[in-house]
C-alpha cells in the first residue's frame, strides 16, 4: 500500500466505490485484500450506501435465477429487456424470494431447501431445510372470506446476537383482515419501538391506480418517487406529490407472475467472516489457487450459475 497516501484517506476512498469495482481491487494487494475483507471496512461501506441511498440491486425472479438491475440507474419511463441483463442461475424451477437484508437474500424451493446468496460477489450457503408445520383450522362462524393462506418465514438481522436468521413462525394462530377501501396508506416508524413515531409517507388512491395488492419495493434517487409493484404483475413509478403513474416496461420475462425485491449491494459474507463459501468446503487445491483466480472471477460476473 502506498506509503504517500495515508491509510485513512485509502479507506475513505475506497468505501465510496461499487462493489464490482472493490472486488477488483482486492487484486491490488494483499493489504488492500485485507482491508476490504475486514468487518469495520463492510460495516462503513454499506452504511455509507444506506445514508446516501446508492448501491441498490433491483432483483427480478425468472426461470430458475434472478435477474440483477442497476436500481440507481433506473428512472420513471426507462424500458427493461432482461435478455440484456446479467443472470444468476440458481439450479431450482421453483425459486422463491424470502427476503433481503443487508445485501443477502434468502432464497427457497417447493422441497424447503433454503439458500442465503449475496448477489454482488455471488457467495452463498445452504442451510438446513425449512421445517413443514401442518395444523388444523376450524371455523364456527365466519361471515366473511377465510381460508388458510400457509406457513409464515422471515429473513433478518439480529443485533443482539451480530447473526443472520431464517425464523419459522409455527403454532400460532394469526388472523389477517383485508378492508377493501379506496386507498392504500404507508406508514414508517422513524424512530425504531417507539410508537409516537409512526408517521404516514403517502397514500396511493385507488382513483388513480387500479389494484388489489400494492407492495413498494423502493424509491428513486431523488425521493420523489416511489417503485411499486401491483398483484404480481406490473411495476410501476409512483409519484408520490403529483400521482403521475409510468409503468416499467419489461421485456423478456418468461414468468408470468412478476416477483422482485430491492437489495443493497454490499460485500457482507454469506457466513460470518468466512469469505469464500459453498454448499460444500472448498478443498486445500482451491485455497491454494484461490488468490490466483480472484482477478479474474471477481470482475467477471454477467452470466453466473450458483451450484447447490
Amino acid at each position: 500500500m502506498s506509503s504517500h497516501i495515508p491509510f485513512d484517506i485509502i479507506t475513505r476512498i475506497l468505501s465510496i466505490l461499487d462493489i464490482k469495482t472493490l472486488l477488483c481491487f482486492r487484486s491490488v494487494s494483499k493489504e488492500w485484500r485485507s482491508l476490504i475483507d475486514s468487518s469495520g471496512f463492510i460495516n462503513t461501506h454499506m452504511s455509507l450506501s444506506i445514508k446516501t441511498n446508492t448501491n441498490n440491486t433491483l432483483l427480478i425472479l425468472g426461470e430458475g435465477g434472478l435477474n440483477p438491475i442497476n436500481f440507481d440507474d433506473l428512472s420513471p419511463g426507462d424500458l427493461l429487456n432482461l435478455q440484456d441483463q446479467p443472470f444468476i442461475s440458481i439450479g431450482w424451477q421453483d425459486v422463491r424470494l424470502m427476503g433481503s437484508c443487508n445485501g443477502l437474500v434468502c432464497l427457497s424451493n417447493d422441497d424447503g431447501d433454503v439458500v442465503i446468496l449475496n448477489q454482488s460477489t455471488r457467495e452463498h450457503k445452504g442451510i438446513l431445510s425449512l421445517v413443514r408445520h401442518r395444523f388444523e383450522l376450524s371455523v364456527s362462524s365466519a361471515p366473511d372470506e377465510h381460508w388458510v393462506w400457509g406457513s409464515g418465514y422471515g429473513f433478518g438481522y439480529d443485533a443482539v446476537s451480530n447473526d443472520y436468521k431464517v425464523v419459522s413462525i409455527a403454532n400460532f394462530l394469526c388472523v389477517f383482515a383485508k378492508v377493501r377501501d379506496w386507498s392504500a396508506d404507508v406508514w414508517i416508524m422513524k424512530e425504531y419501538g417507539v410508537k409516537e413515531s409512526w408517521s404516514k409517507v403517502f397514500s396511493i388512491s385507488r382513483n388513480v391506480l387500479s389494484y388489489d395488492s400494492v407492495r413498494p419495493l423502493g424509491y428513486s434517487r431523488r425521493g420523489r418517487e416511489v417503485l411499486l409493484e401491483l398483484d404480481e404483475k406490473r411495476l410501476v413509478w409512483y409519484g408520490m406529490e403529483t400521482r403521475r403513474v409510468v409503468d416499467v416496461v419489461i421485456q423478456g420475462r418468461k414468468k408470468e407472475r412478476l416477483e422482485a425485491i430491492l437489495c443493497l449491494n454490499s460485500l457482507v459474507p454469506p457466513d460470518g467472516n468466512d469469505r469464500v463459501v459453498n454448499s460444500q468446503q472448498p478443498t486445500k487445491e482451491h485455497k491454494k489457487n484461490e488468490e490466483e483466480e480472484d482477478s479474474s472471477s471477481n470482475c467477471r460476473q454477467n452470466q453466473v450459475n450458483v451450484k447447490l
